[in-house]
């Protein structure tokens, strides 16, 4: 630790008073050293504590020891230090420290301390004994050192007093700095502190502060939070620090051995020990005149618990903080709590504690959101323009303060929440219909929906907005076909834009797929084939189909679904299968594949069945035989193995095609296996099951006589014997029990391998004959000597059979005689029945009468019943089953009636109902007002309502009649009957040319579509040429002058009405194509030649050419030349020098003398003739010729110069005589002027 260099004030007491101080083991007291000598360094502990009492009784003893010494202790607080000055020995001890000072024969009253300037002593008493002192500096304001003004300190506070005979050098070699923070960790803050400053204000004295945090700033703690909430701690924590399991700051001795002796007391309240100057989880400063060294328990009285639930319940209302749309920061200003109120076992971290709550209405039930110790809470997840209330209450261990007022907030609007994704209401090939729910417009209305898109598969390279208004649907149009749409849908109000919506993704309609390819054989097995396709883009899912040839079923459906491959399965072996795929997506189903057919594999045969020994087992050989497998494997079976196994493993003894051979050489009375299998050219089957066949042997003798064990019961004996002598050879397989009754007659009672059984079924006081065999593989030997035996008595014989007589078509009288009673009256009768689908019987009468007739009963209904009689022995056991029939009876009603409506008509069909034991003779149909419809078919259960009025309401019921009469009516269906179809429109040619017709029809009120066929000849099928909604259609690709007829009909909901009259139009011939432009050669003074391409000719009619000319200068009207067959003539007569233009069109002669058909012209072909050779004549006069001649002439030399066929160029020489003309005027200009 540092030194201050500032001088220390020293307070010397007199050298007679302070012989009698000594200081008892100073450092082994203050910090855990066993000397001090130490340094002092090593005496700081807890650096940052305001004040530490003594620890124990042992070192602050309020009554002097036996020795009449009396213990002080002195109090440094951190930052201070103290100079003790013994005799000639100076020691300097900073804080914070604990000083036990023992005064020898010194009174039990206060020690005077002079305090430096700038400080006080603070004396803490205990029952009137001076137990410790606080070296503090007086901070508050108003608080001097001035003796006259003592009565304005506090109690525990006093200054120097001079009159005190016992006195102590002190120096404050540093200050007090009472830590409290503002929003920034380990900045000093609040009254008594400058702005910017870690020193506290001359006079401030920290006790007299309830520090009130400034506005936080809202952040998530990781510490004590709840889900939406977060805490922010801003208690500064000592350097020198470590945490417990539970998370509370301790601080360690350097000596462990000396923990309980040192400066550290558990007796003071938790909250009082700080960390960096404020208790853990406070943040007021340390109220000293609180502070006790006393160590009696703090137990806590009904009176302190009260005052501290009032303390608590003190706590000022929540402060709530800077509000946003979500999220609001609440402040708690920590109560003012006396520490003798609070609890000494509470821990530090856990000793005030808050519960805020919050409701979103003042008269709602409030929901608990944070328990802890933070001050700062940052509450989350709220909703946007709504208001909210807080309340806070205040917690130390098991007192809860009462809660605050709540505090009214509301949290501001925000832009709208994110809408959910758009639905698709329809779509076709060119536009999607979208709707859209309207979304939480979080306090402010919705200006706006925005609708975007991209075209595409996914990632989207850029969005397209599409639509922005308040309406909650729209029709995204001029889309293209079979594509793929990504929409997405957000919302705007005055604060913003909300999220985007999650995508919607559409494809748009487009046209049916083409044929697939047949799908491929990828794998094969016995009994599956995996077939592969190819998907084209325009495939969504795909249907295949299988054909087994030998069924007869035809194609049946084996998949359907997107994937590309599918293996087919449950197939047979070895067999072949045809199969065909379709291609389907949105708008329509492809046509079926090319057939293919594939084949499964062959596989080994079936093992063979029925393995058994024929004929006769000697005792050296026996004959085996087998049924051959019922599966080959699709491959014929080519031998049998058989095999035998006598003990030793399995030998070969057959191999061949008969499914029968002989095993010899055995040996007599031993057991062999045997086992079989089939062979194929793929190889061997599994094994048959093996059979045991056991060579011949003798059978066994006559056991000896039975007897006896215990008596016998009415009921049941116990029997039992010994075995035969000898076997037989073969081993003993079972006994054989017989009973021979009275009356001669046998009963095998027994059969097993014991040598004792239970004989039961006997009969109460009969006699009885009892022998026993035993039989072995040969068979059963002789019969013992027989066993007399008498039975007891017991209960009744079982009754006959009872007899049923039905009465009616609900009632059947059983009656039934008395049976033997085996010597005790039958006491009554229990009379059981079974209904129709039950399998248990029921008890229906007890009595002792010997009839009764059982009511009830389902008409035409089979019941069984059974009778059973009581005596003093027990009851006899049933009698056997009588059935009976009731009478049948009227039909039941009819049920599941269904109904097909057409515009005139009814369709009704029915299921059948039960007829209750008489045939169904016919069924009555009540249609309404006594309309009755009588259906003789009762097989069909169908019928037809004709001459009805459309859409009119009927109410259907059907009725079933037998021969017992009329049953009831079922229950009534109500149905409406369909309007009519509609009349068909007036059908009519607008026009027509020699390869399409025009048509036009009237408009149909109520009119879904219309339908026009097209018929060639009155043999041929119609030909669908239109079926849609609109008024008009041109039909195109036709025939020259051929005949059509046309009807139309038009269709509703009701379906599709009569078709109109027939319209006959027949198309016109067609006309000569258009020719290219002719060629001009051989151009002369007055002739030239023409040539032309040939026109394509027309079956039956021939072709001709009519030449045209024109000559430019002239009228400009053309003139025809010539008509004829060939294609090029020779043109004459023309005049030297002139322009003409010549053209070309085709004419159709036709075959059947009807006026010629001209084709269009071709382009016109311009030529220029070749001037005459001009005539010298003599000159008239030698004058010079004058500028307009010379002009003149210059102009004719140039048109001279043009080349036939260079017409189009006569712009550019013109343009060029106009310069010439323009530079020549200018010429004649300047020699005037000049």
């Amino acid at each position: 630790m540092d030194q201050p260099t500032e001088s220390r004030p020293e307070i010397c007491s007199s050298a007679s008073n302070m012989s009698s101080l000594t200081v008892e083991d100073f450092g082994h007291n203050c910090n855990g050293h066993s000397s001090p000598d130490s340094g002092i360094n090593d005496l700081s502990y807890e650096k940052g504590y305001l004040a530490t009492p003594s620890p124990d009784q042992s070192t602050c003893p309020r009554e002097p020891n036996q020795d009449g010494q009396v213990k002080h202790v002195i109090t440094v607080a951190p930052d201070e230090q103290i100079r003790i000055q013994m005799g000639d020995t100076v020691r300097t001890v900073s804080g914070p420290a604990n000083i036990a000072m023992v005064a020898n024969n010194c009174p039990n009253g206060p020690l005077a301390i002079q305090a430096p300037p700038g400080h006080v002593v603070q004396r803490v008493d205990e029952n009137g004994v001076v137990t410790q002192y606080h070296l503090l500096r007086a901070q508050h304001p108003g608080l001097t050192l001035n003796q006259g003004h003592a009565s304005q300190m506090p109690p525990s506070l006093y200054p120097y007093n001079a009159s005190n005979s016992q006195s102590m050098s002190m120096s404050g070699g540093g200050h007090h700095q009472p830590y409290s923070y503002s929003g920034q960790r380990g900045s000093p803050s609040g009254p008594g502190y400058p702005q910017g400053s870690q020193q506290p204000l001359p006079g401030y004295l920290p006790q007299y502060h309830h520090h009130i945090r400034p506005h936080p700033i809202i952040g998530d703690g990781p510490n004590g939070t709840h889900a939406g909430l977060s805490e922010d701690r801003t208690h500064a924590r000592p350097a020198q620090s470590r945490r417990d399991k539970n998370g509370h700051s301790q601080h360690r001795p350097k000596n462990p051995d000396l923990l309980m002796q040192s400066c550290y007391n558990h007796s003071v309240p938790p909250r009082l020990k700080m960390n960096g100057g404020s208790p853990r989880g406070s943040d007021r400063p340390l109220d000293l005149s609180s502070c006790s060294s006393s160590t009696d328990s703090h137990d806590t009285t009904e009176d302190e618990k009260r005052q501290l639930v009032e303390r608590l319940s003190a706590i000022s209302p929540p402060q709530v903080g800077q509000v946003l749309s979500r999220v609001a920061a609440v402040q708690i200003i920590t109560p003012d709590i006396p520490d003798n109120l609070i609890p000494l076992e509470q821990p530090i971290n856990t000793c005030l504690q808050f519960q805020l709550q919050y409701a979103d209405r003042k008269d709602s039930q409030y929901t608990t959101v944070y328990e802890g110790d933070a001050t700062t809470i940052t509450v989350k997840d709220l909703k946007p323009a709504t208001e909210y209330y807080v309340r806070l209450c205040a917690i130390i261990g098991d007192s809860t303060g009462n809660y605050t007022d709540p505090v009214r907030f509301e949290t501001p609007p925000a832009p709208p929440e994110a809408p959910l994704p758009p639905k698709l209401g329809s779509k076709a090939r060119t536009f999607v219909n979208l709707k859209w729910n309207a979304v939480t417009d979080n306090g402010s209305k919705v200006l706006n929906y925005i609708v975007e898109y991209y075209e595409g598969q996914p990632p989207a390279k850029e969005y397209t907005e599409c639509y922005r208004g308040l309406k909650k649907e729209f029709k995204v149009t001029k889309l293209q076909p079979s594509q793929r749409y990504t929409f997405r849908l957000a919302a705007v109000n005055s604060f913003g834009q909300s999220e985007y919506s999650k995508e919607l993704t559409v494809f748009t309609n487009g046209t049916a797929p083409s044929q697939p390819e047949p799908p491929l054989l990828s794998e094969s097995s016995l009994t599956t084939l995996l077939l592969t396709w190819i998907k084209r883009p325009v495939d969504k899912e795909f249907v295949l189909q299988k054909e087994e040839e030998d069924t007869g079923h035809g194609f049946l459906a084996a998949y359907s679904g997107p994937e590309v491959s599918y293996k087919v399965d449950c197939l047979r072996k070895s067999t072949a299968y045809k199969f065909r795929l379709q291609a389907v997506n949105d708008d329509g189903k492809s046509n079926w594949s090319q057939v293919v057919k594939y084949k499964t594999r062959a596989d080994v045969p079936a093992a063979p069945t029925q393995l058994s020994a024929k004929g006769k087992i000697l005792g050296n050989s026996f004959r085996l035989f087998w049924e051959a497998p019922r599966e080959d494997g699709g491959s014929e079976v080519q031998s049998f193995l058989a095999q035998l196994d006598e003990g030793k493993g399995y030998q070969s003894v057959y191999d061949g095609l008969s499914c029968e051979c002989s095993c010899s050489n055995l040996l007599p009375g031993h057991k062999y296996k045997a086992r079989v299998a089939a062979r194929n050219s793929i190889g061997l089957s599994r094994w048959s099951e093996t059979t045991q066949v056991t060579t011949k042997a003798i059978l066994p003798g006559p056991c000896v006589k039975p007897h006896l064990l215990g008596k016998a019961k009415a009921h049941t004996l116990v029997l039992k014997w010994a075995s035969p002598e000898h076997t037989g050879g073969s081993s003993i397989r079972h006994y054989v029990v017989q009973l021979v009754m009275m009356d001669n007659t046998t009963r095998e009672v027994y059969r097993g391998h014991a040598t004792e059984c239970t004989v039961a079924g006997l009969s109460p006081g009969r006699i009885y004959l009892l022998q026993v065999r035993a039989a072995n593989e040969v068979g059963e030997g002789d019969w013992s000597e027989p066993l007399e035996v008498i039975s007891g008595a017991g209960s009744p014989e079982p009754p006959m059979a009872p007899v049923c007589h039905p009465k009616s078509a609900h009632s059947i009288l059983i009656s039934w005689k008395t049976p033997c009673n085996n010597g005790a009256e039958i006491s009554e009768y229990r009379l059981e029945c079974m209904q129709p689908h039950v399998q248990d019987y029921t008890c229906v009468f007890t009595g002792r009468v010997l009839d009764h007739e059982v009511k009830s009963l389902l008409p035409n209904t089979e019941y069984k019943f059974r009778v059973q009689a009581i005596n003093s022995s027990g009851a006899s056991p049933y009698s056997e089953s009588s059935s009976a029939i009731t009478l049948p009876s009227s039909p039941a009603a009819v049920h599941h009636i269904r109904i097909t409506t057409a515009a005139t008509s009814i369709a009704v069909s029915w299921d059948e109902p039960n007829n209750n034991g008489s045939e169904i003779l016919h069924y009555n149909v009540d249609y309404g007002k006594n309309q009755t419809l009588t259906v003789t078919d009762v097989m069909e259960r169908a019928c037809v309502i004709t001459g009805l009025e459309s859409d009119t309401v009927y109410r259907i019921r059907v009725q079933a009649v037998n021969a017992v009469g009329a049953g009831v009516f079922s229950s009534q269906v109500k149905t409406t009957t369909l309007t009519l179809p509609p009349a068909p429109p007036h059908l009519e040619c607008t026009g027509s040319t020699w390869n399409s017709i025009k048509l036009k029809w009237t408009e149909v009120d109520k009119c879904d579509q219309y339908t026009v066929l097209m018929y060639r000849n009155q043999s041929a099928s119609p030909t669908l040429v239109y079926q849609g909604a609109l008024q008009q259609y041109r039909v195109a690709r036709l025939h020259e002058h051929t005949d059509y007829q046309f009807t139309i009909s038009a269709e509703n909901s009701a379906g599709e009405g009569p078709e109109s009259e027939p319209l006959t139009v027949r198309t016109c011939r067609a006309p000569p194509h258009s020719l290219k432009a002719p060629g001009v050669e051989k151009v002369a003074e007055k002739e030239c030649e023409v040539s032309w391409q040939a026109a394509k000719p027309f079956a039956g009619d021939s072709i001709e050419y009519r030449l045209q000319l024109s000559q430019q200068g002239g009228s400009g009207d053309y003139k025809q030349v010539v008509q004829t067959r060939l294609t090029q003539h020779q043109l004459t007569g023309l005049t030297p020098g002139a322009t003409y233009t010549v053209r070309v069109c085709a004419v159709r002669i036709c075959s059947d003398d009807s006026d010629a058909i001209i084709g269009a012209y071709s382009p016109g072909t311009s030529f220029r003739m070749q001037k005459a050779t001009p005539i010298v004549t003599p000159v008239r006069s030698a004058e010079t010729p004058s500028r307009q001649s010379v002009f003149k002439s210059m102009i004719e030399r140039t048109l001279n110069r043009l080349k036939p066929g260079e017409e189009k160029q006569l712009p550019i020489v013109l343009l060029f005589l106009l310069f010439v003309c323009s530079l020549f005027m200018a010429l004649v200009l300047h020699y005037y002027i000049g």
